[in-house]
């Protein structure tokens, strides 16, 4: 039993009620698109419902006239029925985002201390580790999902799983911010980027390029925190050629430059960029605007 409001679709065209059926299993739609309530998924269940299962809108967003039903909700009804209760996060989380000036994001832990039987999220997106995906949750289940002849199939390598490990010792440590690069560059401070985008300017200029900062925002991106932004000093390149002609140079440098293209402008975002690549930064931005020239 699902809510018709959760029914997302993520990257590639992948849609959650086509994956359900491709798994064999009966998918049972209740409320709406934007109103969901507690009766709607009681209503639904028979002798032949299996679980509940709870999708984290963590690619879109909707608000207005809206009504979801809270995980704890749907455990008091789980129990009563004895279902269990499958959350699939999407990005998924280990810290509370609105620390670092963002809108309140689900976490892992809150879920689990809602009452869920099984969560779902990814190793990569908000947790800042490799591509990849978490089933973690009460054992009865996890063993059956361990047993289940896909599971060897679709297990990840020795390489994944051992940067992975290194990525969740950063979280128990509590050093998550200040070794993982995605929440290093949420949690920089605006002043530092602003200094850092100044300078990285100044440098250019000196080699006669044509740049200068402009107040920007960084999107998180990376299908999490739709809609979301953080403030940032961006540094504005005028190419000495079309821009989509020097944004082709850049990529195929070795190593590439990624920016982004607006107007006759060639931008980049020092947030995204870690402080230690800065100089390689000027260093490959002088040489192609060289060579254009």
């Amino acid at each position: 039993i699902v809510s018709r409001g959760e029914l997302v679709q993520i990257g590639g065209g992948f849609r959650i009620p086509e994956i359900l059926e491709e798994s064999g299993a009966h998918l049972r739609e209740v409320g709406t698109t934007n109103q969901t309530f507690i009766d709607d998924y009681e209503k639904a269940i028979n002798e032949n419902t299996s679980l509940i299962l709870k999708v984290h809108q963590s690619n879109f967003h909707m608000n207005g006239f809206i009504h979801q039903v809270e995980v704890k909700e749907l455990k008091k009804l789980g129990k009563k029925y004895n279902l269990p209760v499958v959350v699939d996060l999407g990005s998924g989380t280990f810290l509370a985002t609105e620390t670092f000036g963002l809108k309140h994001e689900p976490t892992v832990q809150e879920n689990i201390r809602a009452g869920a039987d099984i969560i779902c999220f990814s190793t990569d997106k908000l947790l800042g580790g490799p591509q990849g995906g978490v089933i973690c949750g009460k054992e009865i289940y996890l063993k059956k999902i361990s047993q289940h002849p896909l599971f060897r199939t679709l297990r990840v390598d020795k390489i994944t799983l051992a940067i992975l490990q290194e990525i969740l010792l950063s979280y128990l440590k509590g050093k998550a911010v200040s070794k993982i690069p995605l929440w290093k560059m949420i949690s920089c401070p605006l002043d530092k980027i602003a200094a850092r985008s100044q300078n990285i300017c100044q440098k250019l200029k000196k080699e006669d390029i044509s740049a200068f900062t402009k107040e920007g925002e960084t999107a998180i991106g990376g299908g999490s925190l739709p809609g979301q932004t953080l403030p940032t000093k961006l540094i504005i390149i005028k190419p000495p050629c079309p821009v989509e002609i020097f944004s082709k140079e850049l990529r195929s440098f070795n190593p590439p430059l990624l920016g982004r293209k607006e107007k006759e402008f060639f931008i980049l975002d020092p947030r995204c960029i870690d402080p230690s690549s800065d100089n390689l930064v000027i260093k490959i931005i002088t040489s192609v605007y060289s060579k254009m020239k």
